[in-house]
């Protein structure tokens, strides 16, 4: 029995490395996991820009999200089996009780009564993708100097990585 092909996921990314390290674990798992981002990655999505982003016309309701990604899985009025990701540096926030609230899994100025709070999943780098890339890299006494280069790299990685683990 084939089981339709819903969408379980949304990742909402900061930037155009999120950008296309989602991109990339999407493609590899084979899931259907659609992305929000700004231009394309081209302009950032900063921590405390989220509000903002999560009460637009995209996510102000439930039935406009639902029209916008109309493979997400509803009943009534609730999404069945779904996360919405947010990949966030955290390095670009002046405020540190935003930064805090993120890690704590809550979004600063949201709305206690907006609609898509129990959804939302953050994930983060303590400081910024880019300079975790980098400590790895400079581990491995490797000098890179450009982020396309950089997350090149990073994905050339995980891929042997990956090739190399046993389950």
């Amino acid at each position: 029995m084939n089981l339709p092909n819903y969408c379980r996921a949304l990742a909402i990314v900061h930037g155009k490395s999120e950008l296309n390290i989602v991109k990339y674990v999407s493609s590899n798992l084979r899931i259907n996991l659609p992305i929000y981002s700004e231009k394309r990655g081209r302009c950032s999505i900063q921590i405390n820009d989220l509000p903002r982003e999560l009460n637009n016309s995209v996510f102000k309701s439930r039935t406009c999200f639902l029209r916008n990604y109309p493979g997400v899985q509803h009943q009534k009025k609730r999404l069945i089996n779904f996360k919405i990701f947010t990949l966030m540096d955290l390095d670009d926030v002046n405020d540190q009780s935003i930064v805090n609230n993120y890690k704590d899994g809550h979004i600063s100025n949201l709305g206690s009564d907006h609609w898509i709070k129990p959804y939302l999943c953050p994930i983060f780098c303590d400081r910024n993708l880019e300079d975790v890339l980098k400590k790895l890299i400079g581990d491995m006494h490797i000098e890179i100097k450009t982020k396309k280069i950089i997350l090149k790299f990073f994905l050339y990685s995980m891929i042997r990585l990956l090739m190399t683990m046993t389950i």
